[in-house]
C-alpha cells in the first residue's frame, strides 16, 4: 500500500524561508517600527485576522526580527493555558520576572517580590469591578500601608532601569470565552500598562467583539468599542495576494497527482483550471483553508485516485470543504444528476422543473456552487437552460469516469469500489498484462470475485483504447466455457452479446485487414459456446452493413467470415446436435449454416439427429420463443411463424413422421389449443402438458400449412 505523504497540520511557520503567503515583508515592518519607538510609554498593538489567515504564523516571523535587537526583551504570553484571572496575573508577571531577570542585575528577586505583591491585588479586583481607585486595600493588611499606584511606581521603575523594552506576544486570544476574554483585556487596560513594555496582541477583532458584546448583554458595537479603549495601535493582516493563494493549492494539487501516479490531460488540466480559478479560488481566503482542502486531497486521492475522473473529484472535495451542507445534500441526488437524469419524469418540462427546485433549495443564492454543479453535472446545466439543451452521452460519461455517469457517481462519495462494481484499476491491469495466460488467469479471477455483466460492461469502457487486442481477444476465449447465457428478456445487453461485440471491436481496431480478418478468424475457429457464436455472427452482420455507424468490414471480408463461421458450425454440429446442447441460443445457428450455402447439409443433419420423440420434443421447443411479463418467463405458442421459421432448416415432415408412429392420437386435433395456464413456464417444458400441447400446436400448424400449399397450386 502507498504510503501516505505528511499531512499539514496547519503548523504555524517559524522561519522567513517558510513563508509563501507574503508575510515576511509585513513582519518585519512590525518589528522594526516597535523596535525603533523612542516614547517610554507603554502601549497595545491589535493585529487582526479571521482565523486561520496566519496570525500565529506572523507573529513568530515578528518574533524572529524582534530578537534581533538588544535592546527589546521578547516574551510569549498564552493566556488560554490558565484556568482563572489569578492564575492569569501570575502567568503574566512570572513572565516578567523571567524575561528581565538577566538584565537587572541581582535585582530579580525584589522585582519578583514586587510583582508577587502587585498581582495579589490585581488578582481579587472582581471582574466587575469599576476601576483601580478604591481597590488598593482589597489585597488585605500585608499591603494595608502600600497603594497600588505606589507599587506600580516601583515596578516600572525596576523596568525602566533595566533599559530594556518588554513587548509581549499575546497569542490564542480566539480559542478564550467571552469572561476569559474580558479578563485578558481588563488585566491589560487597569494592571499592566507599565512603561516600556508594549503588547502585541493577536485576535479575530469581529469575533471577539460580538463575544464582548453579548457578555456585556448591550449593543453590537459595545464589544468592539471596549477593544478599541484597550488597543491603541489596531492593525489588520494584509490580505494575502490571490495569486499567492492559487499557488500554494496548484502546487499542492500537482505534488498530490505525482504522488500517486496519477497522469492528466492538457485538457483536463484545462478543465479544471477553468473551474478553480473561477468558482473554487475566491472561496479560498484563508492559508487554513487552503490546507484543509489539500488535505482533503492527500486522504481520498489514494482510496480512489485511479477509480474516478481525478478533476471532478479534485472539485467534489472542494464542495466538500467549502460547501459541507450543500455537499451532504449533494450525495443523495444519484437519480436526479447522474447519467441523463430522473427518468420516471418523462415529461421534459416537468422533469426540469422538478430539478431546478431541488438544486435551487441546496445552492439558495449561492451563484458560485450552482455554476460548480453545472458544470460536474450536464443534466443540470440543462434543467437552467431555458431552451433546449445538449446532448448528454452515457457512454462518453461512462467512459471518462465522470460523476455524472451513473455508474461512478457514488465512487466519489463512498471512495472506494461497492460490492458488485469492478475496480477500473483491475480492468487496466489485465489490459496491459503482456502474458496471454496471466491475463486470462487475471480476468477469470475478477469474473468470479465480481458481477460478470459488469466486468465485460468495465472492459468495453476501454475497448477503443486498445490498439492490438490480440492478447485479450485470445484470453477471453479461453474463457468462453465458464461464461453462461442468462435467460433474458432482449431488452438489456448480456454479457455474452458484450463479449462479442468487443471480441469484433477488438479486431476492428487493427488497421491492417488482414489481421482484423485473423482474429476473428482465430476466435471463431476456437468457440465451443455456441451462444457466443450466435452473437458474434450477429455482429458481424451489424457492423458489415453499409448503414451502420460503426462498419468494420466491407462485404467480401463479411462473407469470408461468414463461410468460417459456417464451417465452425458444421463442425460443432457433428459432434453434437445443436439442439441438444445446453445453449440457448444455438439453433440460430443453423440458419447462419443454411444462409451461407449450406442448406442442403443443414437438412441433411437435423434429419439424421432428429430421431426419438424425444427429440422433436427438443427440436420445437426450442423455436418455441420465451415471453418476459409479470411472473415467470413463458413459452409462447408454437405458431405459424414459429413454424415457418424452424421449416428453413429442418424438413416439417420428417418431424410428423416420428410423431405419427409414437403419438398418433395428436393427429385428431381439430382446432389450434393454447398452453393450459402454468403449464408453459420455462422449466416445465418436460411436463406431459407442456410436450402434448406443442405437439398439437406444431400437427396443426403443418395441416394448415400442407392445406395453404395445395390451394396455391
Amino acid at each position: 500500500m502507498k504510503k501516505v505523504k505528511e499531512y499539514s497540520y496547519d503548523k504555524p511557520i517559524n522561519r522567513f524561508e517558510e513563508d509563501v503567503f507574503g508575510r515576511a515583508g509585513f513582519a518585519e515592518r512590525v518589528a522594526d517600527t516597535i523596535a525603533k519607538e523612542s516614547s517610554s510609554d507603554g502601549y497595545v498593538v491589535g493585529l487582526y485576522s479571521e482565523w486561520g489567515y496566519g496570525k500565529t504564523s506572523t507573529i513568530n516571523l515578528i518574533k524572529k526580527s524582534l530578537a534581533k535587537s538588544e535592546d527589546l526583551v521578547v516574551a510569549s504570553y498564552n493566556p488560554w493555558v490558565y484556568l482563572d484571572q489569578g492564575s492569569m496575573i501570575e502567568g503574566l508577571f512570572s513572565l516578567f520576572a523571567n524575561s528581565l531577570g538577566e538584565s537587572l542585575k541581582g535585582k530579580k528577586e525584589k522585582l519578583g517580590k514586587l510583582l508577587k505583591d502587585y498581582s495579589s491585588v490585581l488578582s481579587v479586583i472582581p471582574v466587575a469591578g469599576t476601576g483601580v481607585a478604591g481597590l488598593a486595600n482589597a489585597g488585605g493588611t500585608e499591603l494595608s500601608n502600600t497603594s497600588l499606584e505606589e507599587l506600580k511606581g516601583k515596578v516600572e521603575n525596576l523596568i525602566l532601569g533595566s533599559k530594556k523594552r518588554i513587548v509581549v506576544i499575546v497569542d490564542d486570544v480566539d480559542r478564550l470565552d467571552k469572561e476569559e476574554l474580558f479578563q485578558l483585556f481588563k488585566l491589560i487596560k487597569i494592571g499592566v500598562d507599565f512603561k516600556n513594555v508594549v503588547y502585541l496582541v493577536a485576535f479575530d477583532d469581529k469575533v471577539a467583539g460580538e463575544a464582548l458584546s453579548t457578555r456585556f448583554g448591550a449593543s453590537k458595537e459595545s464589544g468592539s468599542n471596549f477593544i478599541e479603549k484597550i488597543v491603541q495601535v489596531p492593525l489588520h493582516l494584509p490580505m494575502i495576494n490571490k495569486d499567492l493563494i492559487s499557488s500554494y493549492v496548484l502546487t499542492g494539487i500537482e505534488n498530490l497527482l505525482k504522488e500517486n501516479n496519477i497522469e492528466i490531460s492538457e485538457t483536463e488540466v484545462h478543465r479544471f483550471r477553468a473551474m478553480f480559478d473561477e468558482l473554487v479560488l475566491p472561496l479560498i481566503r484563508t492559508p487554513r483553508m487552503c490546507n484543509r482542502y489539500l488535505n482533503s486531497l492527500r486522504f481520498v486521492i489514494p482510496l480512489v485516485g485511479e477509480e474516478i475522473n481525478i478533476v471532478d473529484l479534485l472539485i467534489i472535495e472542494a464542495i466538500r470543504v467549502l460547501y459541507p451542507e450543500e455537499y451532504k445534500s449533494l450525495r443523495h441526488l444519484k437519480n436526479d444528476v447522474s447519467g441523463t437524469g430522473n427518468s420516471s419524469l418523462l415529461d421534459e418540462k416537468e422533469a426540469k422543473e422538478a430539478l431546478t427546485e431541488k438544486i435551487g433549495k441546496i445552492v439558495s443564492e449561492n451563484k458560485l456552487l450552482l455554476e460548480l454543479l453545472k458544470e460536474l453535472f450536464p443534466v443540470v446545466d440543462n434543467a437552467f437552460k431555458h431552451y433546449g439543451g445538449s446532448y448528454i452521452d452515457p457512454q462518453e460519461l461512462r467512459k471518462l469516469k465522470r460523476v455524472a455517469s451513473e455508474d461512478y457517481f457514488d465512487r466519489y462519495f463512498t471512495y472506494g469500489v461497492s460490492a458488485g462494481d469492478v475496480p477500473d484499476s483491475a480492468v487496466k491491469r489485465i489490459i496491459q498484462e503482456a502474458d496471454p495466460k496471466e491475463m486470462a488467469r487475471m480476468l477469470s479471477d475478477l469474473i468470479k470475485d465480481s458481477d460478470l455483466k459488469a466486468v465485460v460492461h468495465k472492459i468495453r469502457t476501454y475497448e477503443s483504447d486498445i490498439s492490438d487486442g490480440t492478447n485479450l481477444i485470445n484470453a477471453v476465449m479461453s474463457l468462453q466455457n465458464e461464461i453462461s447465457e442468462p435467460l433474458s428478456s432482449g431488452f438489456d445487453t448480456t454479457p455474452l452479446e458484450n463479449i462479442a461485440k468487443m471480441l469484433v471491436t477488438l479486431a476492428g481496431n487493427c488497421k491492417e485487414d488482414a489481421k482484423k480478418i485473423q482474429l476473428i478468424s482465430r476466435a471463431i475457429d476456437e468457440i465451443t459456446n455456441l451462444d457466443l457464436l450466435s452473437y458474434l455472427v450477429r455482429w458481424i452482420n451489424a457492423t458489415s452493413d453499409d448503414k451502420s455507424a460503426s462498419k468494420l468490414f466491407n462485404e467480401k471480408q463479411n462473407k469470408e467470415l461468414l463461410q468460417v463461421a459456417k464451417k465452425r458450425i458444421a463442425f460443432l454440429a457433428l459432434k453434437e446436435p445443436l439442439y441438444k446442447t445446453p445453449y440457448r441460443l444455438a439453433h440460430y445457428n443453423y440458419h447462419t449454416w443454411k444462409d451461407n450455402g449450406g442448406g442442403a447439409d443443414v437438412l441433411n443433419n437435423t434429419s439424421q439427429s432428429i430421431s426419438t420423440l424425444q427429440d422433436v420434443y427438443k427440436f420445437l421447443t426450442r423455436y418455441s420463443a420465451i415471453w418476459f411479463g409479470n411472473g415467470a418467463p413463458k413459452h409462447g405458442d408454437f405458431d405459424q411463424s414459429a413454424y415457418s421459421f424452424m421449416s428453413q432448416v429442418v424438413d416439417p415432415n420428417h418431424l410428423v413422421k416420428i410423431i405419427r408412429t409414437k403419438k398418433p392420437g395428436v393427429f385428431k386435433v381439430k382446432e389450434y389449443i393454447s398452453f393450459p395456464e402454468g403449464s408453459n413456464e420455462v422449466g416445465k417444458e418436460t411436463t406431459k402438458d407442456f410436450k402434448e400441447t406443442i405437439l398439437k400446436q406444431f400437427i396443426y400448424v403443418h395441416h394448415n400449412s400442407q392445406k395453404k400449399e395445395e390451394e396455391d397450386q
